[in-house]
């Protein structure tokens, strides 16, 4: 395969599924219940579930590797020791840099996932540490936090996990690659092999989660929150670097004999006026982008970010002048040594 074509095709996978970072725990659990459903009907096609399954297992697997590699450098360091096969020219390079693919996708998608052990492997390559303890204590947040149950694992037997995990890459690959002459599966062993699925899949994705973004917060109150208290933070830096400002111009102001603009109107109060303004525009702003949203529980989440945005790039705009009026004007300078 060319490299062209490998970009290509990792490129065509990402447009076939653009939505690659729902949770995948999902895709198991609406197989499960449609097995509940159709398990006693004459139509029943036992044999798609375990191939729809282990593919789900497969996707999981390379969606949450990509995006482990993409999220931070450490991990992106590590990836080098399960991606030794693969080679980077000029033309993947470009791909990469145009975005039209990232490294993550490159490694996800040139790796092999045929087993459990080929699936466990990667990610205690990326995350630099065995999984097995972590997989049989990790609970639940959802069932704990939210719902108030009681805190139980995920898995409540990994040997058995693992060994249903590894019995659906076995079967799967009789069904797809051989001619069997009779079952190779007793029907009963679906529903086990299915959930069993599942509890490692919702287990390794509560694991992954917490390793890229920590105790997130579960529930929208919970969630809007958090982003107010982001922009609470950054508020607090503005008002810092506002103040550093106002004290600066003043002194500077003292220093040169006074800078008078407009209307005899003093430098400090040129800022003060400024800064009042974008205030009113911010908030004004943050108002209007989210009015499709008045009287939603979400609209809190959706005002605070936006005011993130703005306040971001308000902190970034002051610190930029102020650098340059420190290299630029002496009295300026000296307040601020």
């Amino acid at each position: 395969m060319t490299a062209r074509s490998r970009t290509s095709e990792v490129e065509d996978v990402k447009q076939r599924a653009p939505y690659g970072q729902a949770l995948i725990s999902y895709e198991i659990q609406a197989l499960i219940d449609q097995w509940e459903r159709v398990q006693q009907s004459g139509e029943c096609t036992p044999d798609f579930f375990v191939i729809r399954c282990v593919t789900i297992l497969e996707v999981f697997t390379r969606r949450q590797i990509a995006e482990l590699i993409d999220h931070a450098k450490p991990y992106m360091q590590r990836a080098g020791e399960i991606a030794k096969q693969i080679k980077i020219d000029f033309a993947i390079s470009a791909d990469i840099q145009g975005r039209a693919v990232t490294l993550g996708d490159l490694v996800a998608h040139g790796i092999s996932v045929n087993s459990f052990d080929q699936i466990l492997s990667p990610f205690q390559v990326l995350l630099d540490k065995k999984l097995r303890t972590r997989l049989e204590t990790t609970a639940d947040r959802w069932e704990t936090e939210v719902m108030g149950k009681p805190e139980k694992p995920i898995i409540n037997d990994y040997d058995r996990m693992a060994s249903a995990v590894s019995r659906l890459f076995e079967v799967r690959q009789i069904l797809c690659h051989e001619l069997p002459s009779g079952s190779v599966y007793e029907k009963a062993e679906i529903s086990i092999l299915l959930q069993e699925a599942y509890c490692f899949v919702r287990c390794l994705e509560e694991i992954l989660q917490f390793e890229r973004f920590g105790a997130v917060p579960l529930t929208q109150s919970a969630i809007n929150a958090g982003a107010a208290d982001t922009l609470r933070k950054l508020e607090e830096n503005l008002d810092s670097l506002v103040g550093t400002i106002q004290n600066a111009i003043a002194r500077s102001e003292v220093n040169s004999e006074g800078v008078r603009g407009a209307n005899n109107e003093s430098w400090e109060k040129s800022f003060e006026d400024s800064q009042a303004a974008w205030i009113i525009y911010r908030d004004s702003h943050c108002s209007f982008a989210t009015h499709l949203y008045s009287g939603g529980s979400i609209r809190p989440l959706i005002w605070a970010n936006e005011a993130i945005l703005q306040t971001t790039a308000r902190i970034e705009t002051l610190q930029a002048w102020f650098k340059e009026c420190s290299e630029r004007t002496e009295p300026f300078r000296a307040v601020t040594e």
